[in-house]
């Protein structure tokens, strides 16, 4: 029962079209050539997507510039870290060798029969 009325109803809505159809086909026929829509959607399409493209003003010198304005950072950053790291490893060394230095005096006086102080 169901298909007979979805036959029925297309049936209906071809006929609709069809009548439509050739009712504005005569209207059509008069109208003179011509381009009545502009441009097609392609290619309205196709120059949004040229004048949009995002390397469109790409400039390889400004690219390189900032690409060395980075990298050029990032060494800065390296070299004060590693000078920080230089800083720590003095100090330490220096104590070492402050905390030895008098321990090396004292013994060299005992070797020499010096009084240790």
């Amino acid at each position: 029962m169901n298909n007979l009325f979805l036959l029925i109803f297309l049936l209906l809505g071809l006929l609709g079209m069809a009548t439509i159809a050739f009712r504005k086909i005569p209207v059509l026929i008069n109208l003179p050539e011509g381009d009545y829509f502009g441009e097609s959607l392609l290619s309205k399409i196709k120059t949004k997507i040229k004048n949009s493209h995002p390397l469109k003003n790409f400039s390889f010198l400004l690219f390189l510039q900032k690409l060395l304005f980075k990298i050029r950072i990032l060494i800065l950053k390296l070299d004060n870290l590693t000078f920080m790291w230089l800083n720590k490893v003095r100090e330490k060394t220096k104590k070492l060798k402050f905390d030895n230095y008098w321990e090396e005096i004292k013994k060299i006086k005992q070797k020499k029969g010096g009084k240790p102080a």
